[in-house]
Formats: structure tokens, C-alpha cells, sequence
């Protein structure tokens, strides 16, 4: 085995693959397969149709997995597909990397949470209130029943600049910079972790060699509206309207989380990895646009 570890990511054509792949393929050897959005050296790999055994893991130490349909109302409204994705495709996914002896680092979810009271640790109880969540938990047990060595990562929302996807933060900044209206749910609390702690957190778990389950988040919580007129004091807007509504305006097909956040120690003990504060991540992204606009 070589000194440096060597990956397999799993949706690397997604927001939070392509930036795994691109920060680490500077400085290890790394392989990415897409489904439906083809980039440079990508290898195609659906987890509906193609067989895991055509993945070229020969000597893949760590195989990071993002590979999912994380729109939680179309996995209520597409149970099926997002079941076969999710779950199935996965889980046989997984049984090869087992039988190929690759360490699979799963990029989970809070949304395995019950979600309405805030503070959980790996080992609260109560069922996801949505079927994503059901989706993630299923993976997370089937991954804790057959593998001795392994990491999931339960993630709160990741954020950061991507000139290809928008995210929460683009979305608040878009809407400010254009004076929109910005209806935001009302009494939602959460955390966020930035896409530059995301790589950092993925590259101490196999530098370290870390194992189990963890919660991964920056412990601030936090509102939509909190972060809005965040963003909106360092833009200097000033005339903007925010219009905070409750979770039912919006007709959601699936249930939502009131308040998902997360104990955040384990991690931290394990590996006494600093996250950025909400403040940095918001002077990054902000610096980020600006470079790109100017």
C-alpha cells in the first residue's frame, strides 16, 4: 500500500464531488465516476445500471460515496428510483468495495435525525421524519452490519461558491443583490459546513485512519434569516425585505426539519479538527463571487 492514500469518489460530477475531486487530485491519486454529467477522466458508473465490478479499484484505498438523490420531495413523489438509487444501488455498490477490501467513507446526512429538537449525538434515537432520511439510515445500517472498518459522515448542509451550482448561500446573496423578496421559513434552525472543511474532514479521515460514525457540522445554528442578514451587512444592502413564513406556505410534498442540529464533540475529540466559523465561511463565498464577477 502506498504511503499516500489513493480514492475512488462516487458522484464525483456533483456539488460536493467535483470539489473533493478537484482539491484532492492535486495532491493524491484520485479516480470520479458520474451518471449523467460526463467531466475530464470521469468514469461513467450509474448506480442503477452498471455493474461495480467494472470500477477500476485495483489498489483504491478509501471510496467516498455521494452518489444520491438528496431533492427530499422527490424521493416522497419517486419512491421507486430514489429507493433503487439510494438503497439498492448502493448496498451493491458497497458489497463489492467489501469485497475488493476498499474502505468506503459514506457522506451521510442530519437528515437521519427526527429533526425537531436540535442537539443530536451518533446515538439518538427516533426515525427520520422523511423518506431521504429513511434512505440514508437504511445505507448507514447496512454499512455498520458488514463492514469491520468504515466511516459515515453525517453532514449538515455544505456550503461554499460553486460557479456551476447554487446553493443556500447563493440563493440568499442572488436574491439580495436583485432586491427580491426573500420568503424564508420561519423558526427553522440548522448548521452548515463549508465545502473547504468538507475536503478537510475527508482527508483527516483517511490520513488518520478514522473510523465509525460521525456527526459533521460547524456548531453554530443557525435561521435562513440569521445567515440573510448576514450576508446582506457584509454586501451593505441595506433595503431588503425578508418575509419569514411557516414550513406549510411552501406545499412541500415531504415533511421538513424544524431543527436538525447536531452535537458536533465526537469529531472533534477523534481528530481535533477546527471547523471555520459561519462568519469565515461567509467572508470566503462573498470573496469567491467577487473574484468571479470581477
Amino acid at each position: 500500500m502506498s504511503q499516500k492514500p489513493s480514492f475512488m469518489i462516487i458522484g464525483a460530477s456533483g456539488y460536493m464531488g467535483l470539489h473533493l475531486f478537484k482539491v484532492l487530485s492535486k495532491k493524491y491519486s484520485v479516480k470520479g465516476t458520474y451518471a449523467n454529467r460526463p467531466f475530464p477522466t470521469g468514469i461513467h458508473f450509474d448506480l442503477t445500471r452498471s455493474d461495480p465490478k467494472t470500477l477500476p479499484l485495483l489498489g483504491i484505498n478509501y471510496a467516498v460515496i455521494f452518489s444520491a438523490i438528496s431533492k427530499i420531495d422527490f424521493c416522497k413523489t419517486n419512491p421507486e428510483l430514489s429507493q433503487k438509487i439510494n438503497v439498492s444501488g448502493v448496498q451493491k455498490l458497497l458489497q463489492e468495495l467489501k469485497h475488493r477490501g476498499v474502505f468506503p467513507i459514506y457522506a451521510s446526512s442530519d437528515g437521519v435525525y427526527p429533526g425537531l429538537k436540535g442537539d443530536y449525538v451518533e446515538t439518538s434515537k427516533g426515525l427520520p421524519i422523511h423518506t431521504y432520511g429513511e434512505h440514508r439510515k437504511e445505507v448507514e445500517q447496512f454499512i455498520e452490519d458488514n463492514f469491520k472498518e468504515y466511516c459515515i459522515l453525517r453532514f449538515s448542509k455544505v456550503v461554499g461558491f460553486d460557479e456551476k451550482n447554487s446553493d443556500l448561500l447563493f440563493d440568499l446573496y442572488q436574491n439580495l443583490v436583485h432586491g427580491k423578496v426573500l420568503k424564508l421559513i420561519k423558526n427553522q434552525k440548522f448548521q452548515v459546513v463549508s465545502l473547504n472543511d468538507m475536503v478537510s474532514v475527508i482527508t483527516t479521515v483517511a490520513q488518520k485512519k478514522i473510523t465509525g460514525l460521525y456527526n459533521i457540522a460547524n456548531p453554530e445554528v443557525v435561521s435562513r434569516k440569521e445567515l440573510a442578514e448576514r450576508i446582506a451587512k457584509r454586501l451593505g444592502v441595506i433595503d431588503y425585505q425578508i418575509k419569514e413564513v411557516l414550513i406549510s406556505y411552501f406545499n412541500f410534498a415531504e415533511k421538513r426539519a424544524t431543527n436538525s442540529s447536531m452535537k458536533i464533540d465526537r469529531f472533534i475529540a477523534a481528530t481535533g479538527l477546527k471547523f471555520q466559523t459561519i462568519d469565515e465561511i461567509l467572508n470566503d463565498f462573498l470573496e469567491e463571487v467577487r473574484k468571479k464577477s470581477s
